[in-house]
């Protein structure tokens, strides 16, 4: 088995001293049987003849010993991967316009299914992300109006106390602040997080650390910050001897304590710097204490466990409890909309309408990959009419439809792959506008995650470029079949 891999390795890496070595061998062959000739009367000639005529031919056995080495089809793909090139380069109009429509619509189709794979197939990049839960803190009431994600910190302390079905639960709040004092002032998104944000998330800090809880309980401590990566980056040159430095936000100096991961930018999808909920807010002094002065979001972490549906129940009772403590105003909600609702954070990140449009609009540009692929087989079909007498010069040499039909399928994928090597380029442009769409508002689903795709973290991960690898090869063999068969039916 070892020496078989070795010699079919060898064949394909040293063809041409593999050639020299057949070469060799089968003269060498040849010469011993004329020489035994020789030896029982005949002239050198006919010996040779008859050595010859007794081998069978030399090209046959040279044939027969290389589809022995098992490689030939490596070969052969070889040749026509040559050949089908060359044919491109002397139809230099018909390739680019091929390549074009094709690039286009697989960019097209790759740049959406970035999108999609953002939204519904990549996990969340934290800790045990199956484990992380988005908490409602009632239903929606789209004829109200009313934002169902948002709480009032009376009422998350209750829930965040009483629960048993949550072994974290942490707040947020993205709000921008201005960075002041210094040269070059900035707008950056502030994220005021409760400190067990980072924890439940399975975040740490790449320089230094992230909050206590002394430093988010206790309404006028000492404001501290966490620094995004790119800020850091940007404003502070990477510099590790950052902690323990200041940065201004609105006039107000806050104390570097850490450096974010470069991949995080929050729950929100946008921050810049986070720091603690209850020191940081400007305005919560205000609100701090009214129960129903609903300003940030809550997510959570089940214990290990607990279902979806164990840590629904849960609430019932949470629910009971934040309502004898803090009764609802009867005009807001009612029965069982005054029970907080639980999601799975994956798929609460986005609007279920923006799911659905995306899904349709990817079955859109599905439809436009299609007619460009009917626009490239008829362009194809032209091109094999041009072509009949190649094909039926092959076919009376002795090539099989098989054969013919595979040297086209080959030249069709060569044409698909250089169209999705150019959709690659053309997708990565289509996700940068991607990343700055903002969809409006939707007052049933309102959600912080709404107004930009930077939460999603959109690229062109491996899921991309497999999806636009497959999707070049389908495309290949669909737009290449049909002129394929036409071609190999030809009346020598």
């Amino acid at each position: 088995m070892h020496s078989k891999l070795k010699t079919r390795l060898l064949a394909l890496l040293r063809k041409s001293e593999m050639e020299r070595e057949l070469e060799e061998e089968l003269r060498y062959h040849i010469e011993r049987q004329t020489e035994q000739n020789i030896r029982l009367g005949m002239n050198p000639e006919e010996a040779e003849f008859a050595a010859r005529k007794a081998f069978g031919g030399v090209e046959q056995a040279k044939e027969r010993s290389r589809d022995a080495r098992g490689m030939r089809w490596i070969e052969e793909l070889w040749q026509d991967l040559r050949y089908g090139a060359r044919m491109l380069v002397k139809n230099p109009g018909f390739t680019t316009i091929a390549i074009l429509t094709l690039a286009l619509g697989i960019g097209a189709n790759t740049a959406i299914f970035s999108v999609v794979n953002a939204l519904l197939l990549r996990p969340l990049p934290y800790r045990r992300p199956e484990q992380l839960v988005k908490v409602f803190q009632a239903r929606p009431d789209s004829a109200k109006g009313m934002l169902p994600s948002i709480w009032s910190y009376p009422r998350f302390e209750i829930f965040r106390d009483q629960n048993r079905s949550f072994a974290a639960v942490a707040g947020f709040s993205p709000s921008p602040y201005n960075l002041t004092g210094t040269d070059a002032p900035e707008c950056l998104q502030l994220e005021m997080v409760t400190a067990s944000y980072f924890p439940l998330l399975g975040v740490e800090a790449v320089v230094g650390r992230t909050f206590t809880v002394e430093e988010d309980r206790i309404p006028g401590a000492s404001s501290v910050a966490l620094l995004g990566y790119g800020l850091w980056q940007r404003r502070f040159g990477g510099d590790p001897q950052v902690i323990g430095k200041t940065i201004e936000l609105d006039k107000q100096a806050f104390l570097i304590v850490g450096v974010a991961p470069p991949d995080f930018r929050g729950q929100s999808g946008t921050a810049d710097v986070w720091a603690p909920m209850v020191a940081a807010a400007k305005f919560v002094p205000i609100i701090l204490n009214r129960p129903n002065e609903y300003w940030f979001q809550v997510i959570a972490r089940l214990k290990d466990g607990v279902s979806l549906a164990q840590a629904q129940a849960d609430m019932r009772q949470v629910s009971a409890q934040i309502e004898r403590r803090y009764p609802s105003p009867r005009e807001t909600m009612a029965g069982d909309a005054k029970i907080p609702v639980i999601a799975p954070l994956q798929a609460a990140k986005v609007d279920p309408a923006l799911k659905t449009s995306f899904l349709i609009l990817l079955g859109a540009v599905g439809l436009v990959l299609l007619i460009a692929c009917a626009n490239v087989a008829n362009l194809l079909l032209a091109r094999a009419l041009a072509r009949r007498r190649e094909f039926a010069l092959r076919a009376g040499l002795g090539a099989s439809r098989l054969r013919l039909m595979r040297q086209f399928i080959t030249e069709s994928l060569l044409l698909a792959g250089l169209g999705g090597a150019l959709g690659v380029l053309i997708a990565s442009w289509g996700v940068e506008l991607l990343k700055n769409f903002r969809p409006g508002d939707n007052a049933q689903y309102r959600t912080p995650y709404s107004r930009s795709f930077h939460y999603f973290m959109i690229d062109l991960d491996w899921r991309a470029l497999s999806f636009n690898f497959a999707l070049a090869l389908l495309t290949g063999l669909l737009f290449g079949m049909v002129p394929a068969l036409q071609s190999s039916f030809v009346n020598v």
